[in-house]
């Protein structure tokens, strides 16, 4: 059995409330219910115990059976300390067999992830305690009682505890014995057993497993937060605080990536739960630097290391330890997101937020047909008809190139781009590609192909109409594996191909894609907004991602507005 006992014993007086904390309203919610609902939800839970502040008992009591609390079994007084409010709360579960879990957790941590609980509940049946922990990002340094420093603390032997953190029936019963036999009385069940001399166990912690202690802790926003693959929730969460380095953006729009799609549905991102979104654009509500106040912007997803080879040479598409909004940590799905001063690209005049947010896939397209070397008077072709796709052709049309053949495969995608100016679009499936670049160039083929895809097919026809010595420029995540004919294969060797691969963009202080991208919006040589088809308000995602994932009809970008 599971057992968590929530300390609610506290009255939170940093908060400068007429009433606890943790019953505080947030959208109509007391806090400790939305601590109480994860635990609810969560399959390895099986009961609940809290230890609330002496008169709110009852009030408790109706929330647990307004919401539907149905793990909660006990409710027993609080005492003037946390260590008196876990200890009696201890004492109701006293006879927990050896094997049992017992949690302690904060009633006022209620964005605690489920994996975080499921860590500490598996480092404790495995170790006999556990204490979720966080690494120490931020440079530490020694405080004197005067207030200065002289001495910096080397982080990588720090570390953060925070609730849950656990023991086994059997440990809880050893560790007050032996406390009590020592004269020990610590809050904190791991400094107990830490001053006991017994060693404390590691489990996962999280960055947004925050304790409410002050008012500005309390301030919501909504935000699309995927807490496990197909399972995207319109949520409550804290309004960022921006650290050191950090602007508070105000998101004004979002576009839905192509990968967006499969993170959802298919592969997730790299921990649950993450806001999602990469593709944003908005204006900052707070700064250090007032002077930013204000400024509209779009941001640079990409947080690179700046130690490996890459970042040393301003490679950071290339970084070897990257962080990314929106798969890596908390990205642009939201009212509002922290992010780093100098991933923002400020916008020129005339450029909307609608446009800003598509500054990205604009980056990406530029950067690819930078690296094909198309310019004026050549022949380009397009393998695919996506939003990136309709950018490289956008930019291609502006750099003066004679031909920009687009390949698609539906007649609906090739009204849409004809749409846009394109009329030597074509649908590949009934008609002849092969035949269509020979007409265009007296049969010598195109001088650059590029494979916007991920598909055989399309690098296979890239190979087959690149005229001799042409270019082709591979851009298209791949959807599985990559197969060549021998005869297409053959046409690299036989017509002395350029094969190039293309990955994310430039950001740096003599190559900036994003910066480009910008001018170019502004002098209009692309019109990103023209590429958008659906816009949708965060609590539309449900459709907005079904719109993409089941194909239900054409669609160019589709994009979130705040």
């Amino acid at each position: 059995m599971n057992i968590v006992l929530l300390l609610a014993g506290g009255i939170g007086s940093r908060m400068g409330q007429d009433i606890p904390k943790q019953f505080i309203h947030v959208n109509n919610r007391p806090v400790i219910i939305y601590t109480l609902s994860v635990l609810q939800e969560h399959p390895e839970i099986d009961r609940i115990v809290v230890s609330c502040i002496d008169g709110w008992e009852k009030v408790l009591a109706g929330y647990a059976e307004q919401f539907g609390i149905t793990k909660l079994t006990d409710i027993v007084p609080g005492g003037g300390t946390r260590y008196d409010s876990t200890r009696r709360a201890m004492e109701t579960v006293w006879d927990a067999a050896d094997e049992d879990v017992v949690i302690v957790h904060d009633s006022v941590r209620p964005l605690v992830p489920p994996e975080c609980l499921s860590d500490t509940i598996r480092v404790c049946r495995m170790e006999g305690n556990s204490m979720a922990i966080l690494d120490c990002a931020d440079t530490m340094y020694a405080r004197t009682a005067e207030g200065y420093t002289s001495e910096v603390v080397e982080r990588a032997n720090l570390v953060r505890g925070q609730t849950p953190e656990a023991v086994t029936g059997r440990r809880m019963r050893e560790m007050y014995a032996a406390a009590d036999a020592k004269g020990v009385h610590l809050d904190s069940i791991s400094a107990m057993q830490n001053v006991l001399g017994w060693d404390i166990h590691f489990a996962k912690g999280s960055e947004r497993n925050i304790k409410l202690t002050r008012v500005e802790d309390m301030k919501t926003m909504k935000a699309l937060n995927l807490y496990g693959v197909n399972d995207l929730r319109y949520d409550d969460v804290p309004v960022p605080q921006p650290q050191a380095g950090e602007v508070l953006l105000r998101v004004r729009a979002c576009g839905i990536c192509g990968s967006d799609v499969p993170r959802v549905f298919t592969k997730g991102t790299y921990h649950f739960p993450t806001i999602i979104g990469h593709e944003f654009a908005g204006e900052v509500a707070w700064a250090e630097d007032a002077s930013l106040v204000g400024r509209r912007a779009s941001v640079f997803p990409l947080l690179p290391c700046g130690t490996c080879p890459a970042c040393q040479t301003g490679h950071y598409a290339q970084c070897s330890h990257y962080g990314y909004y929106g798969s890596r940590q908390d990205g642009g799905m939201a009212e509002y997101l922290a992010v780093k001063k100098e991933n923002l690209c400020f916008l020129p005049e005339g450029v909307s937020y609608e446009a800003a947010a598509m500054n990205e896939p604009a980056a990406v397209a530029l950067h690819a047909l930078k690296k094909s070397g198309a310019g004026l008077g050549q022949t380009l072709l397009i393998y695919g008809v996506g939003t990136i796709a309709l950018l490289i052709a956008q930019w291609a049309r502006s750099a003066g190139v004679r031909h920009v053949i687009l390949a698609a495969r539906s007649a609906e995608k090739v009204a849409f781009a004809k749409r846009l100016g394109f009329e030597e679009s074509y649908d590949v499936t009934r008609e002849d590609l092969g035949a269509i670049v020979a007409a265009a160039t007296n049969g010598a083929g195109a001088d650059v192909c590029i494979e916007g895809t991920g598909a055989s097919e399309g690098l296979e026809a890239c190979l087959w109409n690149a005229r001799a010595f042409g270019t082709v420029v591979t851009l298209g995540n791949p959807q599985g594996a990559m197969t060549l004919t021998q005869d297409g294969y053959w046409k690299i060797l036989r017509k002395e191909l350029c094969l190039l691969g293309t990955w994310n963009s430039s950001y740096q202080a003599m190559e900036n894609d994003w910066k480009d991208a910008l001018a170019g919006m502004q002098a209009h040589q692309i019109t990103p907004e023209a590429i958008i088809t659906h816009r949708y308000a965060l609590a539309q995602h449900a459709e907005a991602f079904s719109l993409m994932h089941e194909k239900k009809e054409l669609y160019g970008k589709v994009m979130f507005v705040l």
